[in-house]
Order: structure tokens, then sequence, then C-alpha cells
């Protein structure tokens, strides 16, 4: 594991848009943002979650969906609200989201290969 930047723009719901370097961490579960970016952006708590964090602090963290472009794709992907001056972090779903996997060698996300996989009927 590890993390490494990458460049990220965030689009409010208003079509306002900031440009961001943001970290790749795979083993986080969430993306997390600077509260002060979501606000500004207009990005609206949707509702609250209590994940663990990886330092043992325990709390209730405002989340909400916003979206990203990355690469030139956009996708909707969860966000907590980051303490302000945190550093923002893409976790593994936002990842997948634009269907990319990580290179930790070369410090870079690439292209997933896809799967598709169904269910026997009997």
């Amino acid at each position: 594991m590890g993390t490494f930047p990458y460049l990220l723009t965030l689009i409010g719901p208003t079509g306002r848009t900031e440009r961001l370097e943001a970290r790749v961490g795979t083993g986080a579960t969430f993306t997390t943002l600077p509260a002060p970016i979501l606000k500004r952006l207009g990005v609206r708590l949707c509702w609250r979650a209590r994940p663990a964090v990886a330092d043992g602090k325990e709390g209730e963290w405002p989340m909400a969906e916003v979206v990203a472009r990355l690469d030139g794709q956009e996708r909707t992907i969860l966000c907590i609200f980051g303490p302000p001056g945190s550093v923002p972090l893409l976790g593994a779903p936002a990842v997948e989201a634009f269907l990319l996997t990580v290179d930790f060698v070369e410090k870079r996300s690439v292209p997933k290969e896809q799967v598709y996989l169904t269910v026997g009927t009997g």
C-alpha cells in the first residue's frame, strides 16, 4: 500500500469547479476532502457516518456526494467532509468508480481490466 499524488477536479452543484492535488490511498474506504473546499463549491451534507479512523480517533463525520473529474471522466463519488487543512485523499471506491487500478511501482493510476460476471440460472 501507500499513497501518491493525483490531480482531481471537483464540480459543485452550480457547476463551480476546483482543481486540487489529492493523494490516492487504496487502503481508504472513503474519499476525504477538506470541508472548506466542499462548502465553497456548494456541496451540502447528505448524512453522517462513523467510520474507523486510522489514528484510532472516533467520531461522526459529515458525508456527501460530489462530482469529480479525473483524466477527462466525471463520476459522482462519496466523500467525507475533512477538517480544514486536511490532505485530500482519494479512497479505493472512488478510484474504482473511474475504472482505474493503482500501479504503486510507477506511482500512477492505470485503466483496470474489466471483468463481467454472471450467475448461472441453474
